[in-house]
């Protein structure tokens, strides 16, 4: 009996358990819950919405320019190039930021994915040493061979069963004392099997926070691009107007529907 009444495998496990306890705990903490709150459709839709409710601002404006008076036109020119300016300032900075974003939650997963292998290596470690305490149990006790089969070295309370059934024992005898410290590396498992499901839930929607960044970047970046562009068209319109004194006149009649359409193709196919 001196194998099962030795407690050092048992507190051997309670401090490997207790270590990746605080490990996981530790993971979890600096999980970004913002980030992980992430989904692709919202965010992305109600991103890509917003800068479709400031462009409506720039083309409603770029409208009234054929009938306004050189004067009034001049001022709302002035406010198209400070809302495309504006709109320009905050595309660069959102691809910053977003792909900042990117490359932290990066960093996040293959954290956690680090931590999800040390739980699949501690079950594996628990599942283990739980088989080793019923075969030794299984040697120790000399039960008759066709007892043996009847034990499933993978199930828990298989060996309860079995030592009850053909030693007769009772709650003072060293079976139920192995049982015991079976029961608690069978707790351990199932909390250790409790955080893997929460960890790959946790995988799953950082991998989610990676895409949405990625895309939210990829679109402020083609955005700001394309502002660049039709701040150029509306150069042309600025320099036509200087020139003709007019936002009537045909030729600017021209320029301003060419720079509606640009505008109005901003985040089209982004």
């Amino acid at each position: 009996m001196r194998l099962f009444t030795n407690k050092s495998l048992l507190s051997k496990a309670k401090f490997m358990w207790k270590t990746l306890v605080v490990l996981l705990l530790s993971a979890l903490l600096f999980l970004p819950t913002p980030v992980l709150a992430l989904n692709y459709n919202g965010t992305v839709q109600s991103y890509v919405s917003n800068a479709k409710v400031e462009l409506d601002g720039v083309l409603t404006a770029i409208k009234k320019l054929p009938n306004l008076s050189y004067e009034n036109g001049k001022t709302t020119l002035a406010e198209i190039d400070s809302k495309l300016q504006k709109i320009k300032t905050d595309a660069g900075k959102n691809t910053a930021d977003f792909q900042k974003l990117s490359n932290e939650v990066e960093k996040e997963y293959v954290y956690l994915l680090d931590n999800i292998n040390k739980v699949y290596s501690k079950q594996e470690y628990l599942k283990k040493q739980a088989r080793d305490k019923r075969r030794e149990a299984l040697i120790q006790f000399g039960l008759p061979q066709q007892f043996w089969n009847m034990v499933d070295l993978d199930k828990p309370g298989s060996l309860a069963f079995v030592l009850g059934v053909s030693e007769g024992v009772s709650e003072s005898d060293p079976a139920f004392l192995i049982q015991k410290e079976l029961n608690q590396l069978e707790s351990s498992l199932r909390t250790v099997k409790e955080n893997q499901t929460k960890l790959e839930g946790d995988k799953d929607r950082l991998a989610n926070a990676i895409l949405v960044a990625n895309k939210l970047s990829k679109f402020s970046d083609n955005l700001e691009k394309r502002v660049n562009g039709a701040r150029e068209k509306f150069s042309n319109v600025k320099d036509y107007a200087d020139v003709l004194q007019s936002f009537s006149d045909p030729d600017i009649l021209n320029e301003i529907s060419e720079l509606n359409q640009m505008v109005a193709n901003l985040t089209k196919d982004i």
